[in-house]
């Protein structure tokens, strides 16, 4: 399935908010493993590279992480023709019209968003990223099922010896490692 990721879902996974991120990461999870296509439109990259950057305060980390972004996720571009027609679109969100239109433009089979609300006219389908996850029988990925397996077995060498054991691991294989989600935050993903 091809999926237009609406930035609300990007912060929601770089930035940990909760209780959002455990989908959005979920959705980065689906992506990494190819359960689905996803997208993000040039347009979004610009918010997302501010938004990052408000939170980590460093250009340097703020470029790793948009170029780490670009990676993993398909971009399109935002076009004249999204913009001329967000303007006699239905939807009252401009900004929402003009995702719509390149989702359109790209032949998308979804958007994904937080905010329904704002893309109740939208001409193509809409899911929440619960929805979304169940519409692609979203599973954790093979190498999560190992980190799990692995976890339970690395418990009874304490707590140093697992953040160690996943952390290398993480580094080597694992698409969210670059993002440099935080213990907890793993760990949510382990769940």
């Amino acid at each position: 399935m091809k999926a237009l990721i609406d930035t609300c879902i990007i912060i929601d996974a770089l930035q940990s908010r909760r209780p959002f991120c455990v989908d959005a990461e979920k959705i980065f999870l689906a992506t990494a493993s190819f359960q689905c296509e996803s997208y993000i439109t040039a347009k979004e990259v610009t918010d997302i590279y501010y938004l990052t950057h408000h939170a980590t305060h460093s250009i340097e980390t703020t470029k790793d992480i948009i170029s780490k972004l670009l990676s993993l996720f398909n971009m399109i571009d935002t076009t004249a023709g999204d913009i001329t027609q967000a303007l006699v679109s239905s939807m009252t969100d401009y900004e929402d019209a003009v995702m719509t239109e390149s989702a359109i433009r790209m032949s998308m089979d979804c958007i994904v968003t937080r905010n329904l609300d704002d893309y109740k006219n939208a001409p193509c389908p809409v899911y929440s990223p619960d929805e979304f996850l169940k519409k692609i029988d979203y599973q954790d990925p093979p190498m999560i099922r190992f980190l799990i397996i692995l976890k339970r077995t690395a418990t009874m060498y304490g707590d140093g010896f697992w953040f160690i054991l996943r952390t290398s691991l993480l580094r080597a294989v694992h698409p969210l490692y670059i993002f440099r989600l935080s213990s907890a935050d793993m760990r949510s993903c382990l769940r």
